[in-house]
């Protein structure tokens, strides 16, 4: 996969005392090699290459949560999808 565009959109939330952020990102991306069986013309194929897509993002995200949590010192509680 080769990243095309990005956008990512903050939502914040305030409730009470606790202020939640929606992170809410959209990506455009190309196909440069496809090493599977997915026939990419199926929509059930475009499914799972979109949630593989989406782990990959959420792995990046939780990495960056726990470089900010540490070397920054900031508390940062880990999202759920």
């Amino acid at each position: 996969m080769n990243l095309i565009k990005g956008e990512a959109d903050l939502i914040p939330e305030i409730n009470g005392q606790q202020l939640k952020m929606t992170l809410r990102i959209e990506t455009v991306d190309d196909v440069i090699q496809n090493q599977t069986e997915w026939d990419l013309k199926e929509v059930d194929s475009i499914r799972k290459l979109e949630d593989a897509l989406a782990r990959k993002i959420e792995e990046r995200l939780s990495a960056t949560l726990e470089v900010v949590q540490k070397e920054l010192k900031v508390d940062v509680s880990q999202a759920k999808r």
